[in-house]
């Protein structure tokens, strides 16, 4: 996620893997791992900007995502993004092409 003080949030990368972040500097400022109330803490900080479309993902997708996904860790307690397979709604979502 894309964010710096006073700059909107405006770019999410939702993923479940072990990754090393290498941002190209020319595109993204800062980037910050957050648990899901701290997520929800930050849209209640006025300090804190998001762009209109990064709000409505949030509200319609990311936070029922991110509760389906918890509820179906394995065994070994990671987290499979791919499990989300059949009961995502993908009527509501807008592609850009």
């Amino acid at each position: 996620m894309g964010r710096t003080r006073g700059t909107p949030v405006d770019y999410i990368l939702f993923l479940t893997a072990d990754v090393t972040v290498e941002p190209n500097l020319n595109e993204i400022r800062d980037y910050k791992y957050v648990d899901k109330s701290e997520l929800q803490a930050m849209f209640e900080d006025p300090a804190n900007s998001f762009t209109p479309w990064f709000k409505l993902i949030a509200r319609d997708f990311l936070f029922g995502w991110w509760d389906e996904l918890v509820k179906r860790k394995d065994a070994d307690g990671k987290v499979h993004a791919k499990s989300l397979a059949g009961i995502v709604d993908g009527s509501k979502v807008v592609k850009m092409v």
